[in-house]
């Protein structure tokens, strides 16, 4: 999903139906000093939601192999914002491995290691630009629902900002209950 999406349904949520003519948002005109500033506060809330969906509810999970000559792995090794090691195992082994933190590194009793973990979500710096949330859990309403009510939060409306951070939380709590299938057993007719 690309900010975009979720800045259109905001304008339709907030009243602001101007702003879905503005070419950022795949219209036909450029945008006006006061839309661009409306639509600059609409990337920042959307990127307070998304860091935090991605840090909070909905943690983002990545793997990466590294190796060490002397067992120490400095975090600037990982590809992404690092936020928690959830596993090290060794990369030939395939053994779970247990391993010790510090500021800057970690270490463990391994030369090459694969590492399962948790990281921060990229900010955005346009609409076209892709959101990194979970697929299938976090939905363009649902961080809809929650950039609205910071941007309400922003224009000092607290009530407004409240009522729709109560939709936006409602949203997350529906986002994360496990799905089931329904499965209904075969009865006789009497």
């Amino acid at each position: 999903m690309q900010a975009k999406d979720v800045a259109k349904l905001m304008a339709q949520y907030l009243g602001h139906t101007d702003l879905l003519d503005v070419v950022e948002l795949d219209g036909q005109n450029q945008a006006t000093t006061e839309q661009q500033q409306k639509l600059n506060v609409y990337l920042t809330c959307i990127n307070d939601v998304v860091q935090s969906l991605g840090i909070s509810y909905f943690p983002l999970k990545d793997k990466a192999v590294l190796s060490s000559e002397n067992n120490m792995y400095s975090y600037n090794l990982f590809n992404k914002t690092l936020l928690q090691i959830i596993r090290v195992e060794d990369f030939v082994s395939k053994a779970k491995i247990r391993f010790k933190s510090y500021p800057e590194y970690f270490t463990v009793n391994s030369n090459k290691v694969k590492v399962e973990y948790c990281y921060q979500p990229e900010f955005v710096s346009g609409f076209s630009d892709e959101l990194e949330v979970q697929t299938g859990m976090v939905s363009t309403r649902m961080i809809a629902l929650g950039a609205v009510a910071r941007y309400y939060l922003i224009e000092g409306l607290y009530t407004e900002s409240t009522a729709w951070n109560n939709m936006f939380e409602r949203a997350i709590l529906i986002g994360s209950r496990p799905l089931h299938n329904l499965y209904i057993n075969k009865r006789g007719w009497f």
